[in-house]
């Protein structure tokens, strides 16, 4: 809060542009599939083999639809799954993170993500959620954290 002579307006100020990363999904589970509609957030299935897919995502963001091109806006994509595939919602901030291994910095990554996916995809998805909160933070190490968090880990 400014409480100096001049004061400011948020009348008075530029208009902000925040992007929004945003995932919708409709689960019809007598039919094994889902409505999966997308900016920026991905979403990886990994099927009961522990075969990992990464659906496709829009790398728009919602809060610019001044500019957003119709062929970027989030398209619907229909997803079919078998019982017990494991699906994963992971944010930026997962992927991007930095941290190191071997003593060589790099981001975190979908391939790690998908690798420790693949190895515990058997387990019930409490269990992966925190082998990927394991793995994350010993990935990220004495790095400063770049961005919020957030995964979401179920199956069905």
């Amino acid at each position: 809060i400014y409480t100096g002579e001049d004061t400011l307006s948020l009348h008075d100020a530029l208009p902000i542009y925040d992007g929004c990363d945003a995932v919708i999904l409709r689960i019809d589970p007598p039919s094994r599939r889902i409505e999966f509609a997308s900016a920026k957030v991905g979403l990886i299935q990994v099927t009961s083999q522990g075969v990992c897919i990464r659906h496709g995502v829009q790398r728009c963001s919602l809060g610019y639809v001044e500019t957003l091109q119709e062929a970027q806006q989030p398209q619907l994509q229909i997803i079919s799954y078998s019982p017990q595939d494991l699906f994963v919602i992971v944010t930026d901030g997962l992927i991007d993170q930095i941290g190191s291994q071997n003593g060589k910095r790099s981001a975190y990554g979908h391939r790690r993500l998908e690798a420790v996916l693949k190895q515990h995809h058997a387990m019930d998805a409490p269990q992966i959620a925190k082998h990927i909160q394991e793995d994350f933070a010993q990935w990220q190490g004495n790095e400063p954290r770049r961005d919020d968090v957030t995964a979401l880990v179920f199956k069905l």
